[in-house]
């Protein structure tokens, strides 16, 4: 083999190994965070729902204690809680994720996401109806009510809320100063979903035939099956970085900025990291398979070569 061949062979083996990279990445991709049913075993599988839930609360109780008296906040922050509780917000994380994905995929033009609360809002004033009959009447004739007047009391407390009839994601991520950064993702998935989604397999194919031409068949399958191998641990070891050590730094982050039960969250990703590195581990089995069976097809062709003794 001359070293032209054999250059070219080393770059276009590089090449494969990093467009095995992109793939995995995208294929891995596609099949958790952008894939709806993965989204619901990721609720069902890791503590995600207890965690915005958890999040939900001390929101909500920092944002009616800033309207409302201590005990009517907590109150008011418990029935929240009850109306709005885990089931709902599941689903509809659910629903946002499901139009997220749609965007990405090119199946809706706008990136919006809202969340309905017309139907909660009057779930809510029945909760909070039913929570101000548990108080004892004097208490009730202290505040300046009658105990007739606690559907008035419960309307008058829903409406110093100010809960919208619907909320805009778009807003709350604006809130969490991440709005920016996060539509610029959602834009960058969305442009480039077909490229890592379909453009990898016609690299490969066109890489392969290149290989073939140079080293015949055999050749092809061990230089591409070494690529591929290549390919699928180093992705696999990068995934383990980031688990190992990404993971901690993120610990201490969300300690620091106050959000509460952070490593209800860390389940979550690691259970996404964990689902990716198995996706990479499979990758660079094939690879491997593929390395062994153009060694095979090598080694038979040449003890076909031999000559014969007789």
């Amino acid at each position: 083999m001359n070293k032209l061949k054999l250059t070219i062979l080393v770059v276009i083996f590089v090449m494969i190994v990093f467009t095995g990279l992109v793939f995995q990445a995208g294929f891995s991709a596609g099949r958790t965070v952008l894939n709806s049913s993965y989204q619901r075993d990721l609720l069902s599988e890791t503590d995600l729902s207890p965690f915005l839930h958890a999040v939900m609360q001390e929101h909500l109780f920092r944002e009616v204690s800033a309207e409302l008296p201590g005990n009517l906040a907590l109150l008011i922050t418990g029935t929240l809680s009850r109306v709005f509780d885990q089931e709902w917000l599941s689903e509809q994380y659910l629903l946002v994720s499901d139009q997220y994905i749609a965007y990405i995929k090119g199946k809706k033009d706008s990136p919006e996401a809202f969340i309905d609360l017309q139907q909660k809002k009057k779930q809510l004033q029945k909760g909070i109806e039913n929570a101000l009959d548990l108080i004892p009447g004097q208490i009730i004739a202290m505040m300046g009510f009658e105990p007739q007047d606690l559907k008035e009391l419960a309307a008058g407390l829903v409406t110093e809320i100010s809960l919208p009839d619907k909320i805009d994601v778009s807003k709350l991520l604006e809130e969490q100063g991440v709005n920016e950064q996060f539509s610029k993702m959602l834009g960058k998935l969305r442009q480039y979903h077909v490229h890592y989604t379909y453009l990898p397999y016609a690299l490969f194919m066109i890489f392969f035939l290149i290989i073939y031409k140079l080293a015949g068949l055999a050749g092809a399958l061990k230089w591409a099956g070494g690529a591929i191998l290549v390919s699928g641990v180093m992705f696999s070891l990068f995934l383990q970085c980031i688990r190992s050590y990404y993971l901690k730094q993120l610990v201490t982050e969300l300690a620091f900025r106050g959000l509460p039960e952070p490593d209800m969250l860390l389940s979550s990703i690691r259970y996404v990291i964990d689902t990716m590195a198995a996706i990479s581990i499979y990758f660079a089995l094939f690879g491997l398979l593929v390395m062994l069976i153009g060694g095979i097809m090598a080694w038979v062709g040449l003890f076909r070569k031999k000559p014969s003794l007789n």
